[in-house]
């Protein structure tokens, strides 16, 4: 990884050094709003996470990068021409927001290898009680195949399949209510599910 400059109140911007440095990833701190213009031209890291607060993504910043991946925040709402030109190797793009969301981002034009590219929602659609997919989640499996849940010895069906993430286990908890007869009811205010008896 390598630490990059910035300046928080204004945005970060490009130095010479990118094309001397050799650094496989960056990761940006908080604080910023805007990536200048080019300002990862031809940089030679695989990834990168772009902070929450960004607003931006200025023309030509990553063009003919080696980036293969990189993470933009739901705080991103234009990302201008060329941003992403002739990048190459770029497979995954995860954002941290619902399809709606993603589609909202204004993309200008020569970002082809963007829009190409796999895109990982991090967040299920407003009203899904779903876990949250991310790089960092997988299927939940035990050596047998992947794991099932019963209640009163009959197995709960999934829109999605139980995840394993950072050790715990995450199951979509509308079908669990449902097979207890109840009801599950988001509060998008507190963030959080309740589950009432019918």
């Amino acid at each position: 990884m390598y630490n990059t400059p910035y300046d928080a109140e204004n945005y970060f911007d490009r130095t010479d050094a990118w094309e001397y440095e050799d650094y496989s990833s960056v990761v940006l701190e908080s604080g910023i709003t805007s990536i200048g213009a080019w300002a990862f031209e031809i940089s030679p890291a695989d990834s990168i996470v772009i902070p929450k607060g960004v607003t931006s993504i200025e023309a030509g910043v990553f063009a003919y990068s080696k980036l293969s991946s990189v993470t933009i925040p739901v705080s991103v709402s234009k990302i201008e021409t060329c941003a992403f030109i002739e990048c190459e190797n770029l497979t995954d793009v995860y954002h941290n927001g619902t399809q709606t969301q993603w589609d909202s981002i204004a993309i200008d034009t020569d970002n082809e290898a963007l829009t190409s590219a796999a895109i990982h929602l991090a967040e299920a659609e407003k009203n899904s009680f779903d876990p949250p997919a991310s790089a960092a989640e997988a299927p939940a499996s035990s050596g047998s195949g992947e794991i099932t849940v019963t209640v009163n010895g009959s197995a709960v069906s999934f829109d999605r399949p139980p995840v394993i993430s950072e050790g715990r286990t995450l199951v979509p908890v509308r079908a669990i209510a449902e097979a207890f007869d109840c009801q599950a009811d988001r509060d998008s205010t507190s963030k959080t599910v309740v589950v009432t008896d019918n």
